[in-house]
């Protein structure tokens, strides 16, 4: 509903599907956008707390780009 989560029990841990690290706030928590739409979280996304709350980058992919179309 609100707020920033930074307390996850060994339950919430587990991954078992994708997010999307959207960008991070001026105090350097992380947004992340869920699949799940917008009717979950505020407006589909959740503040985190920063490094690797809920083990959000245990999985983590990245990619450069060379160039913008």
């Amino acid at each position: 509903q609100g707020g920033i989560f930074s307390n996850c029990s060994e339950a919430l841990s587990s991954n078992n599907h994708a997010v999307l690290l959207v960008g991070s706030d001026d105090k350097g928590n992380w947004l992340v956008k869920n699949s799940w739409g917008d009717k979950w979280g505020e407006n589909g996304i959740i503040t985190l707390s920063p490094g690797n709350t809920c083990g959000i980058s245990n999985y983590a992919v990245s990619f450069i780009a060379d160039s913008v179309l």
